[in-house]
């Protein structure tokens, strides 16, 4: 029954990848690296730390980008340049006023 759950995870692609590379422990370096994409995604949907979000995100493409995963067909290093674009100008300009953090110290601010 184990070897049986074992083989259904090792049939995710990403953890395939991680364990090609001859990373130790492919399957939590996969679950941990779909919950920290996952988090940063929300974070920055929400405006909490957008700046912070958005670095983690983009060195996480750029691994994606110059590393030697293989993860779909669909992302193409145009599409990845195109999303590391993005994400450098977010981290450089900041999300704005749309933002949950802009909104929190406008309030402290004007306490103050």
């Amino acid at each position: 029954m184990e070897q049986l759950r074992l083989s259904n995870l090792f049939t995710w692609e990403l953890i395939h990848g991680i364990a090609t590379l001859g990373l130790p422990m492919p399957a939590a370096i996969g679950v941990t690296l779909v919950l920290l994409l996952t988090t940063a995604l929300i974070g920055i949907t929400v405006g909490i730390f957008p700046r912070i979000n958005t670095a983690i995100l983009f060195g996480l493409t750029a691994f994606t980008l110059f590393g030697p995963l293989h993860l779909s067909p669909s992302l193409k290093p145009q599409s990845l340049v195109l999303y590391l674009t993005l994400f450098l100008t977010l981290v450089c300009g900041g999300a704005g006023r749309v933002s949950l953090d802009y909104l929190l110290t406008r309030k402290k601010t004007e306490k103050k």
